[in-house]
């Protein structure tokens, strides 16, 4: 199977068009951190998020425009800044194989830095002046602190698996959604299909890093902090006190293969509803593109 930049070749002169402005922009309000904060948003990188504004506008037929480059970087922003304080939560020391920004400075740093990088996103939206798409990213923008609340009050509980999927959608699939649907608005190709794809590609995205998190990983971050993801919900049928459990036991009991084919059943039916989402769409590479996207997430 292709990695994923070989899948996303087609856009990433794009994604060194928007990495251009968003650097610009960096740089304009020189500070002591504007260096700093060009290496982490810029290095290392999938830019998922930007990748779908970009293949969405050229499969509905559209080249990228000055408008879905401040989508892309209003997205990719909030994420960023998601993962500063993620990182402050997590006491996490490395950050895509380099020093976290909490551990070059320290966690108050990285908290401001992280609400500066939202500010400049809002920057973004601005530049847009187009209210729908300023509502959706506040929205976006609730929903992500009221998940990281939520979850945090959360902790050691198992959920039902559809309030573990709406989790998912509003800690990931909702900024997917804010992506691909502003690209819809500013196109005037605003539809219930591409909003569909984005929540479903968000949900899968999502799942496929719980997946990562315990399959992929020589310790489980999530199990250790007492977040249970589907494979400890699927268990929890045949071990109902799996939550009393020590760290270690509950890691050894979804390591079995029933639990871990379950998973991936899951991630398959949300990226399987994407695909559908997008029968829409006329054939052309960019929908292929889409639709290797999916696939690359089952693997």
């Amino acid at each position: 199977m292709k990695d994923y930049f070989e899948i996303i070749k087609s856009v990433i002169p794009d994604f060194k068009a928007a990495d251009d402005d968003l650097i610009k922009l960096v740089l304009a309000e020189r500070n002591d951190l504007s260096e700093e904060l060009e290496l982490f948003l810029t290095r290392g990188s999938k830019k998922i998020r930007s990748a779908l504004v970009f293949l969405v506008s050229k499969a509905l037929g559209f080249k990228a425009s000055k408008e879905q480059l401040y989508v892309a970087n209003a997205v990719e922003l909030v994420h960023n800044a998601s993962l500063m304080h993620d990182d402050v939560i997590d006491k996490a020391e490395n950050r895509r194989k380099q020093k976290s920004f909490n551990a070059i400075h320290d966690n108050f740093i990285s908290i401001i830095a992280g609400d500066y990088l939202l500010t400049l996103s809002l920057e973004y939206i601005v530049k847009l002046d187009n209210n729908k798409i300023m509502r959706m990213m506040l929205d976006t923008l609730k929903s992500l602190c009221i998940g990281e609340i939520d979850q945090h009050f959360c902790k050691n509980e198992i959920f039902k698996i559809e309030d573990y999927i709406k989790k998912s959608y509003e800690k990931t699939g909702k900024l997917f959604e804010t992506g691909v649907c502003s690209t819809a608005i500013i196109l005037n190709k605003e539809c219930q299909d591409l909003k569909d794809f984005s929540i479903n590609f968000g949900i899968a995205f999502q799942l496929k890093d719980d997946y990562n998190n315990i399959y992929k990983q020589e310790i489980s971050t999530d199990i250790n902090d007492g977040i249970f993801t589907a494979p400890v919900i699927y268990a929890a049928h045949d071990y109902p006190d799996i939550a009393q459990y020590e760290t270690d036991k509950i890691v050894e009991i979804v390591r079995q293969g029933k639990y871990e084919l379950k998973m991936k059943e899951l991630i398959k039916t949300y990226t399987n509803k994407a695909i559908e989402n997008i029968n829409f769409l006329e054939d052309n590479e960019y929908k292929n593109t889409l639709i290797e996207l999916c696939r690359f997430l089952e693997a």
